[in-house]
């Protein structure tokens, strides 16, 4: 399923930054939270906020712990990861208040930007209603339903190899009758869909 996280791409005029992997919130200091980047270093709050991120409209941090904010001891704001990128200039920043689930995660961020993306092309983008559109799409879609959207997303991904594993995904819930004949969303407990969060600013 990691296999389905969505790639950053410009849509807007100003462009999106989406980071899935591993972070950590700092409670005695929050500047020190952290992204992990791919060599296993820190990429720190601190950092992040000297940086120039003006060029982004939105920054996607599907990762635990990213909207967690605290005071630190030397400066009297919240600190924390969503709130350094806001400080170097993106306008809106969509994080997580615990540690999320890989896959709830997944379908969570792809069918967010499916909604931006069609919101976009209506020439209106709304990141906090894309969010909350997403937020009840899983935690009310059924097994059967999923299946479906596995197949129409293998269509339209150019990855050949995501493609395959959705169809992978879509078979493996179609040859499991209780899955299929059941009217439960697997997503539906508040742990796989509250903790995402969108802050911003009031005039971009």
């Amino acid at each position: 399923m990691a296999k389905l996280s969505i790639i950053a791409q410009n849509y807007f005029a100003r462009g999106l930054f989406h980071f899935t992997g591993h972070a950590y919130h700092n409670t005695k200091k929050p500047s020190e939270s952290a992204l992990i980047l791919k060599n296993k270093q820190p990429l720190t709050s601190e950092e992040i906020a000297k940086s120039d991120l003006k060029s982004y409209y939105l920054v996607g941090l599907s990762a635990c712990e990213t909207g967690i904010t605290g005071k630190d001891e030397l400066i009297d704001e919240f600190v924390g990861l969503a709130s350094s990128f806001l400080a170097a200039g993106a306008v809106y920043a969509l994080s997580t208040l615990w540690i999320v689930d890989e896959i709830s995660s997944a379908l969570i961020m792809i069918r967010f930007y499916q909604i931006l993306n069609e919101q976009r092309c209506q020439n209106k983008l709304h990141p906090a209603l894309a969010l909350k559109e997403s937020q009840k799409w899983l935690r009310t879609i059924t097994y059967s339903k999923l299946s479906d959207w596995y197949l129409e997303l293998a269509k339209v991904t150019y990855n050949s190899g995501c493609s395959e594993n959705l169809r992978d995904e879509a078979n493996l819930i179609r040859r499991n009758d209780a899955k299929m004949e059941s009217d439960e969303p697997p997503y539906s407990a508040l742990y796989h869909w509250a903790g995402f969060t969108i802050t911003g600013k009031v005039n971009p």
